[in-house]
């Protein structure tokens, strides 16, 4: 499936994308073993590029409190994800 793009494209859109990033206070809520990923994922993502620079992301997820994005391309294609681990083994933190 592929993301629908905002009607406004800007490097800090919001896609609508098939990815499930679960807040960890939502799994704590929840009863894992019935909850089905819709019910506790992030529709709406906060997004990062495949060219952004790992010191924008980082100050990204700094001041949103988010520790793991979803990565597209130009083409506005889901091709990964980056989180603090990430970051951290490659020595941006």
């Amino acid at each position: 499936m592929s993301p629908v793009q905002p009607a406004a494209f800007s490097r800090q859109a919001y896609w609508v994308l098939p990815v499930a990033i679960c807040a960890a206070s939502l799994i704590t809520r929840c009863n894992l073993h019935h909850a089905l990923v819709k019910d506790v994922m992030t529709a709406d993502c906060k997004t990062i590029y495949s060219d952004s620079l790992a010191a924008e992301v980082l100050q990204i997820m700094d001041s949103t409190g988010i520790n793991g994005l979803p990565a597209g391309n130009v083409e506005n294609e889901l091709i990964g994800a980056l989180d603090m681990r990430d970051l951290l083994r490659a020595g941006v933190v």
